[in-house]
């Protein structure tokens, strides 16, 4: 399936090329704040809550996010899959690059081919820190006890097919 940018606003949409809209890109111009999960849906519930001007981030990414202020960011290239997300930006300084997909632990993040830590923004999102200058960041979905099970799996079957096909019986004269 191929993917194409929109933009709405101060968002940029990875969406299809039949119009449906994946995972929003939220780049830059956003202030990191540092809430515990309480306290960020009670933030996100208020109406001043503003997605463009503010990303929440866990209490733990204090000590690690250097990002103080908004930055902007542009995206370059991009490619996307059902497991993988492949981001080309740009920043003037230091950014947090939200990905408006759901957060989960087995999302891994790589920045310039290197692992970063990937944080949950606005208690539900995924976001990843990029210094000033061009980056490749890359988003992968990586279960490896699913990859684990799978092969256990194909064993099982492979060894269930050997024990169950017909031996050809040899005679001797």
């Amino acid at each position: 399936m191929k993917f194409a940018l929109r933009h709405h606003g101060d968002f940029v949409f990875a969406g299809s090329l039949s119009g449906a809209l994946n995972a929003p890109l939220e780049l830059g111009d956003k202030r990191p704040e540092f809430r515990d999960p309480e306290t960020t849906l009670e933030l996100m519930r208020s109406p001043q809550f503003d997605p463009r001007k503010v990303v929440f981030l866990p209490l733990d990414a204090k000590s690690r996010v250097t990002v103080t202020n908004a930055a902007p960011a542009k995206i370059l290239k991009q490619t996307f899959s059902a497991h993988r997300i492949v981001l080309d930006v740009e920043a003037s300084t230091p950014t947090m690059v939200v990905v408006a997909q759901t957060y989960y632990h087995l999302w891994k993040a790589k920045v310039d081919r290197a692992p970063v830590r990937l944080w949950r923004a606005n208690h539900a999102f995924q976001a990843v820190r990029v210094g000033a200058g061009r980056h490749r960041i890359e988003l992968a979905y990586e279960d490896s006890d699913f990859r684990l099970g799978s092969m256990i799996s194909v064993a099982t079957f492979l060894a269930c097919v050997g024990f169950l096909a017909p031996r050809s019986k040899t005679t001797r004269s």
